[in-house]
């Protein structure tokens, strides 16, 4: 159950022709003998532009869901990165576990750097709009700023919701560098959130130009 994770997500176009954006961004460029630092293995995308890491325990949500039919027909431009359970969903008890997932892209017709704010507004209301066709309503928080541990400036958003009776809560973050967006969903099958797969997540993320 993804919950229209990703539907409807919509890529910004011709971003505001300033500087580059993340001055204090420390990733170190992504190469093939890279390995994980804090976690416990290395996802890189299919453009090689893009790295993070995944926790011991993840597990790829492909082989439990059929995750392109869940998430539906992606933008142009748009590449979905991986979808993960931070666990096994086939030995979890109580609580589904918490999924992550990545999607990167370039905006066809980009013109300089990718404006945060015009991105990550089409992702929510992407988003919004997915769930929308579900018949289901979320509780939606204002955007607010957050800096990874890379140096990377980017928006989340919060989601609250229900669906089949089971609280869910996603954080809905993105990040933009040069021309290249990322967009990062972390939801969590309870009326909590997953801090600790969240911060994996995100502080792990590196973004090449």
């Amino acid at each position: 159950m993804l919950g229209g994770a990703g539907v409807g997500v919509t890529l910004a176009v011709n971003g505001l022709l300033n500087a580059d954006q993340n001055e204090n961004y420390t990733g170190a460029p992504i190469t093939p003998g890279d390995s994980p630092t804090l976690g416990d293995r290395l996802l890189v995308s299919d453009s090689g532009f893009v790295a993070l890491e995944l926790g011991a325990t993840w597990v790829d949500a492909n082989d439990y869901v059929d995750v392109t039919s869940a998430v539906g027909p992606l933008p142009n431009g748009a590449t979905l990165v991986g979808t993960y359970f931070t666990d096994d969903p086939l030995a979890a008890v109580d609580v589904v576990p918490t999924l992550v997932m990545v999607l990167e892209g370039v905006p066809e017709n980009q013109l300089g750097p990718v404006d945060l704010e015009s991105a990550h507004e089409g992702f929510i209301s992407g988003g919004l709009a997915g769930l929308n066709q579900m018949g289901t309503a979320a509780t939606v928080s204002e955007p607010a700023p957050v800096t990874t541990a890379n140096g990377l400036n980017g928006l989340v958003t919060e989601l609250s919701l229900e669906m089949e009776g089971i609280a869910i809560r996603a954080y809905e973050y993105t990040f933009v560098r040069s021309e290249r967006v990322v967009y990062v969903q972390v939801m969590a099958y309870t009326s909590t959130f997953d801090d600790v797969a969240a911060a994996l997540a995100t502080d792990s993320l590196r973004i090449d130009k």
